[in-house]
């Protein structure tokens, strides 16, 4: 797919989305950062890690002044790009499996910077298919419940909705997007973000074997054929 595919008024999403599912991200890299404009970002001082998921902001420049002679206009500009990859366990994960996992993601945050040139590490998130491989009993006693139903987990497969173009609702159709839903049964969900697809592309690159992490040479962390990463 050239650009000029990209900025035609007729251009429609489900071209887009031939165009993501003919190759891997690295056929994207290219394309993707032609068609964004990635801010300048002055250089500061990263804080500290957070101690929970998802809280990025700190790592972000705050709002900023800008003017282009039409008057002053106050505005931020998030973390140009989002890679997410579902990915499966091919087992059950021992204690040393977390251990290299914990280590795989403290590698990539020591060699890049925790900013949006470098590659924020979001989150980590887990399926049911994760939990149900662990005893019964111990979810049972952990997992937080509904206050307005104690007998349901907070955490639950999502259906396909009314809306959904999906086999359990024939009646529904879209103009532009025929896809059927499917829900995968992915056991882990990692989510990075950076102003660079390169650096995101290393990074699943090293996940996978690639020993090559932000242009240095760092041995991938010895999986085991624990993870199956799916398409991103």
């Amino acid at each position: 797919m050239q650009i000029e595919d990209l900025t035609r008024r007729s251009f429609n999403r489900r071209t887009a989305l031939k165009a993501g599912a003919a190759a891997a991200l690295a056929s994207q890299t290219v394309l993707l950062e032609q068609l964004a404009i990635v801010p300048s970002r002055p250089a500061f001082a990263a804080p500290a890690f957070p101690d929970i998921q998802f809280d990025n902001g700190a790592f972000v420049h705050g709002p900023a002044t800008f003017n282009d002679g039409a008057g002053n206009v106050v505005a931020q500009f998030g973390v140009t790009f989002t890679l997410l990859v579902p990915a499966r366990l091919t087992r059950n994960p021992t204690r040393t499996d977390q251990s290299r996992l914990a280590n795989a993601l403290a590698t990539i945050e020591a060699v890049f910077p925790a900013s949006p040139s470098g590659v924020l590490i979001t989150s980590v998130s887990y399926g049911l298919p994760y939990f149900n491989r662990l005893p019964a009993a111990l979810v049972a006693s952990r997992m937080p419940r509904l206050t307005s139903n104690t007998s349901r987990f907070v955490l639950e497969e999502s259906p396909a909705f009314p809306t959904d173009v999906s086999a359990s609702n024939p009646g529904i159709a879209k103009d532009r997007f025929t896809n059927q839903v499917v829900i995968e049964r992915n056991d882990l969900l990692f989510e990075f973000r950076s102003d660079s697809v390169n650096n995101l592309q290393q990074v699943i690159n090293w996940l996978e074997g690639s020993n090559v992490l932000n242009g240095f040479f760092v041995p991938s962390p010895a999986f085991g054929g624990l993870i199956a990463f799916q398409s991103p």
